[in-house]
């Protein structure tokens, strides 16, 4: 039997692994504790679209963690010379970015050891098939999830907060305002076509490929949610089908509300504008399932968010309160930062991807309305 099974797993090695599997036996189990609230814009950043053909190099620089990534600069109209001729061939130069990982977030709990130990025994029996001890698995979870949830909300605030410091040049208004967008009837509720078709065509006006990437909520929530019911509308309309073959992804997040003032905006990314760049301290640093001192380290995954893995470090402490008895103080954190297409991946004032005033980066606002 692995460390992870046995019942003192929490103060030996194999907690966070034993943490790992238990989220996964109970993830959606209807307690509202483990409901988590909407972070689209982050879960977008992870969406296996976006990532595709993400590639980072994690380097040291000093004390420094910096993530490169590299891309080519893609040529123009200007580069290319009438007639079959021979040219002194440069070589094609490389756009590095070199992303700083310099945002970070924690968060913590306290727990004792007396909780720890029969969460670790119930997951023992749960994994060997006994269900009856469930309940005294998922107290504890409780405490994980309900601090998940807080860590995440951070990191989407944060996340949406460089982003829309960031929203690039839309080439087919020339600016980076967010574009009104006419999408349901006020009267009627009833959803217009003239505002996917400017949505569609700006998109592709801005050389914007495969299914591109919306969070939001709002006005444009409700266009989409309604999209899955019945067939035509009164001029023939099958939204139903339109649904099933709609060119974008969408992920709820009613952040984007509270940090723009406006209820009804929504972010549209070409895939793989920006990519959410991170790694594990306790990864990095070979400390996974290791004891430094009186401290135990660690990762967990976050169910709602795939491939995001949060550091944990578990810390012994023998009083709790005024009594002589173990206590473990338990911390998730992360360090992150993101990475937006450069300003040289396109040539300024050839490529027209890169008018004057800005450049067209895949990242762009618009909002929903009703008429």
């Amino acid at each position: 039997m692995s460390s992870y099974m046995a019942a003192d797993c929490c103060p030996t090695d194999g907690y966070c692994e034993a943490l790992t599997r238990g989220i996964e036996i109970v993830n959606g189990v209807n307690n509202t504790t483990f409901k988590a609230t909407p972070v689209g814009t982050l879960q977008l950043l992870f969406d296996p679209e976006n990532r595709a053909d993400a590639e980072y190099i994690l380097q040291d620089e000093g004390a420094v963690r910096k993530i490169r990534v590299k891309r080519l600069q893609r040529s123009t109209e200007a580069d290319a010379q009438e007639g079959i001729l021979c040219l002194d061939a440069e070589q094609m130069p490389y756009v590095e970015q070199c992303v700083t990982v310099s945002k970070g977030v924690t968060i913590g709990f306290e727990s004792t050891l007396d909780e720890m130990q029969q969460y670790c025994a119930a997951y023992s029996r749960v994994a060997t098939g006994d269900i009856s001890s469930m309940p005294f698995m998922v107290a504890h979870l409780q405490k994980i999830m309900a601090q998940m949830n807080g860590i995440r909300e951070k990191i989407n605030s944060i996340v949406i907060a460089e982003i829309l410091g960031n929203i690039g040049i839309n080439v087919s208004t020339g600016s980076n305002a967010p574009v009104t967008l006419d999408m349901l009837d006020a009267t009627t509720g009833g959803k217009l076509e003239k505002g996917i078709q400017i949505l569609n065509h700006q998109m592709v006006e801005n050389e914007v490929y495969g299914t591109y990437l919306i969070s939001g909520f709002g006005i444009f929530d409700r266009f989409n949610t309604s999209m899955q019911y019945g067939c035509c509308n009164q001029w023939g309309l099958n939204w139903d089908a339109m649904n099933s073959a709609a060119p974008y992804k969408y992920y709820k997040d009613l952040k984007l509300k509270d940090m723009t003032g406006n209820p009804d905006i929504f972010l549209a990314f070409a895939p793989g504008a920006v990519q959410f760049v991170y790694y594990n301290d306790v990864l990095l640093h070979n400390r996974d399932g290791r004891r430094h001192g009186n401290t135990l380290y660690g990762v967990v995954i976050d169910p709602l968010v795939p491939g995001l893995r949060y550091d944990v470090a578990v810390e012994e402490t023998n009083c709790n309160g005024p009594f002589r008895q173990p206590k473990w103080t338990i911390n998730m954190y992360l360090n992150f930062d993101l990475a937006f297409i450069p300003e040289n991946a396109f040539k300024p004032g050839q490529d027209r991807l890169h008018p004057p005033g800005g450049m067209s980066n895949g990242v762009f606002q618009y909002i929903a309305a009703e008429v």
